[in-house]
């Protein structure tokens, strides 16, 4: 496990996954999904100038920031020097964790399978990410995972939608990423504010049902 907390992931329960074509339109994002009120975000590695746009952001105490579909330790150093708070993989992908470890952020490696959780497991993932989830059987495999893996913190991802939220947290998922209904990427180019800080808030909303104990019946 790492040094650094990953508690912004859990507190929030859902991710916005962020995976514009340029920095700007990630930033114009970012923006926009903090003015909602989310605090944590995870920038696609792919993004066009995602390096500058990490130092510039990482600059905001008030923001946690990662970046996710790392694919090699010497991405995830370039990402974790720029001043990522933590870092996300598609897969198993072995080098990894130890940059994370020394810099003191948190590490989530993919997996797909039960070997490849096992594998996370093993290499010190601070959680694992259930990856692509929509293609793998959706709540009903996290519930399986979650039985067989109970102590680790399962974070599903890929094609997640906002009406899916509270479903895989009461399955068990530690926080779920959210990418497509959170960034519309028709929202952004028309400048439509509006439509994203309504699913911000639909997401956030539904994260926040999903964790609040339900009331006891009157008999």
């Amino acid at each position: 496990m790492s040094d650094h907390s990953i508690d912004p992931l859990y507190e929030y329960g859902v991710v916005p996954v962020i995976r514009t074509r340029s920095a700007e339109r990630a930033n114009r994002a970012v923006e926009w999904l903090n003015d909602a009120g989310f605090r944590t975000f995870e920038l696609a590695a792919s993004i066009c100038g995602i390096v500058g746009l990490v130092e510039e952001l990482s600059g905001n105490v008030e923001l946690d920031v990662g970046v996710g579909m790392v694919m090699d330790p010497g991405q995830a150093r370039t990402c974790i020097e720029a001043g990522a708070s933590y870092i996300l993989t598609p897969g198993v992908a072995a080098g990894i964790v130890e940059p994370c470890r020394e810099a003191g952020v948190a590490c989530v490696l993919g997996a797909s399978t039960p070997s490849e959780v096992m594998q996370a497991i093993d290499l010190g993932a601070d959680a694992v990410k259930i990856f692509p989830i929509s293609s793998l059987g959706g709540v009903p495999y996290v519930k399986t995972l979650k039985a067989m893996f109970p102590d680790t913190p399962l974070a599903p991802a890929g094609g997640i939608g906002i009406s899916e939220i509270a479903s895989y947290l009461r399955a068990g998922a530690a926080f779920v990423s959210v990418g497509h209904e959170l960034t519309d990427a028709k929202a952004l180019c028309a400048g439509d504010k509006d439509a994203i800080i309504d699913a911000a808030a639909n997401a956030l909303d539904q994260a926040a049902r999903a964790r609040t104990p339900p009331r006891n019946k009157k008999r």
